[in-house]
């Protein structure tokens, strides 16, 4: 039955690759242009610096101002949403309905959408980003407090409290450190999302980067690039202080004068009102949008839904070529992926190696792998290969390959090296302490991370046809700039049943690997 398994798997490989049109004459053939590409890229233009910095700058405070709304208004969908403490389980039902709808929507669709309702600019890419950070701290949170021990709430409903009682002293002051990881986790995200905003006209280093690829001034790139990564990367640090601050014991570290943990957490939740009050301030002004401008945007908004609302269904059978596609595109980088990043797990596990030359090298080339979206890689391997899927393909699996690393290193981490020690004790090389130790331990934990990076394939090959990489998004950004609004709500309805569908099935299959 196992080899059955891995069997299917490869033939699955096998058949996504002949879809997508995997050619290694091709690939041979585009080498030497990706080759040039790269080897212009090698003499940054240092005074395109400070061009670059300052559209950064837009780029960054459109991240931080979708944030900031994003966790605002996570946060009290969060609550609904949970349901050990929502108000009502037809309303708690519903506002899980509604996010997972609006998840299976990539950031860039939102961003186009609402640049045709508000017109170009940081107004609808901050939108775009605040709806992807709402959703973000919305499911986690909530699944954060469905977790919280159940007493202290059992006490409040015991003494007869008010729903909105519970929320206030039983749910509140628990999850103020997790809603500030999220905040910072949810920049994190934005950061890398904003990047590929201007491509749609939605603002920031976007549109600096669409603007030198198209003409060829790789240079410039490379200098744009490198700023980025290091941006990136400074961003991910202070994402990980959040998170390392949110579990530092410190009323008993720095406040001894407090013995009541519980006066921490409100002092931590009053600060952090006054702190959010003066940056919602702040990101609304960062939209840029009049009152007038928003008033006649809600006007073509509603009349562009209820024309979405009318699908096309004449348009059906590009609709299934498009999602067909797509599918070929995600589960091609998600096994090449895995099969890729098992390896670079191998060299980026601290734990495996005494001389961490290795460990540190592999994580420094997996994270500048991860800095940019499989968007901007589809982009310069459209340059070697040509458009169509294969671009896309290619992008992703390059991508797919620096995340799942990233987590296939951390689970090996996390493994208890007493047995380890055993076997290197015999004399194995670290090879044999992988291949017969460490790989039928964590395989189970492989497979679940790689049914997860899935769910997120599908959703970056919807949108590889942006850059004409294949998939549905071809057909959508086309429909988009034409208007064909009733083609949009069909290919928009048929991304959303089938992202759902996919979620639910790896979803189910995480369980079970559980």
């Amino acid at each position: 039955m196992g080899r059955f398994k891995y069997l299917f798997v490869l033939a699955l490989l096998a058949l996504c690759a002949w879809q997508i049109g995997l050619d290694p004459v091709r690939i041979w053939q585009g080498l030497p242009h990706m080759g040039a590409l790269l080897a212009r890229m090698a003499n940054p233009q240092w005074d395109y610096a400070a061009q670059v910095l300052e559209t950064l700058a837009e780029t960054l405070s459109m991240a931080v101002a979708g944030a900031l709304l994003g966790t605002l208004i996570g946060l009290p969908l969060a609550i609904i949403a949970a349901r050990n403490i929502s108000p009502h389980p037809v309303l708690c039902r519903l506002t899980r309905w509604l996010l997972a709808g609006v998840r299976t929507i990539p950031h860039v669709v939102w961003a186009a959408l609402l640049v045709t309702v508000f017109s170009i600019g940081r107004g609808a890419g901050v939108l775009a980003l605040s709806i992807t950070a709402a959703n973000i701290v919305a499911k986690l949170l909530s699944e954060y407090i469905e977790n919280l021990e159940g007493r202290q709430l059992d006490a409040l409903k015991g003494v007869g409290a008010s729903w909105g009682a519970m929320v206030v002293y039983g749910v509140l002051p628990r999850i103020a450190g997790r809603v500030w990881s999220l905040l910072f986790f949810a920049l994190e995200v934005n950061v890398r999302a904003a990047t590929v905003l201007g491509l749609v006209g939605a603002g920031g280093i976007g549109q600096l980067l669409w603007r030198d690829l198209n003409f060829l001034r790789y240079d410039r790139l490379a200098t744009l690039i490198l700023i980025l990564f290091l941006t990136v990367a400074a961003i991910d640090g202070l994402s990980w202080l959040a998170r390392k601050l949110q579990n530092l014991e410190l009323p008993g570290l720095v406040f001894q004068g407090y013995k009541n943990f519980r006066a921490w957490q409100w002092l931590k939740l009053a600060l952090g009102a006054v702190v959010v009050t003066l940056a919602l301030g702040w990101s609304i002004s960062m939209l840029g949008i009049s009152w007038d401008r928003f008033v006649l945007g809600l006007k073509q908004g509603s009349a562009m839904l209820g024309r979405m609302l009318t699908p096309d269904w004449s348009y059906k059978r590009r609709m299934l070529q498009g999602l067909a596609e797509s599918m070929y595109i995600a589960l091609f980088a998600t096994i090449a992926g895995s099969l890729l990043a098992v390896p670079a797990a191998f060299f980026g596990a601290y734990n495996l190696w005494r001389h961490k030359a290795w460990p540190v090298a592999n994580k420094l080339a997996v994270n500048f792998i991860r800095t940019f979206p499989p968007v901007i890689l589809a982009i310069m391997f459209f340059r070697g290969v040509g458009p169509g899927p294969l671009a896309g393909a290619l992008a992703l699996t390059i991508y797919t390959t620096g995340v799942l690393g990233k987590l296939y290193a951390e689970i090996v981490e996390a493994v208890d090296s007493r047995g380890l020690e055993a076997i290197e004790s015999t004399g194995a090389t670290p090879i044999q302490v992988w291949v017969y130790g460490l790989l039928p331990r964590v395989l189970p934990d492989f497979l679940a991370a790689s049914l997860f990076r899935l769910e997120s394939n599908v959703r970056n090959a919807t949108i590889m046809g942006i850059v004409g990489a294949g998939g549905i998004g071809t057909w959508l950004m086309l429909n988009l700039s034409a208007r064909y609004w009733e083609r949009v709500g069909l290919l928009l309805l048929g991304m959303i049943v089938t992202i759902l569908l996919v979620d639910a099935i790896s979803g189910f299959m995480r369980r079970r690997l559980s």
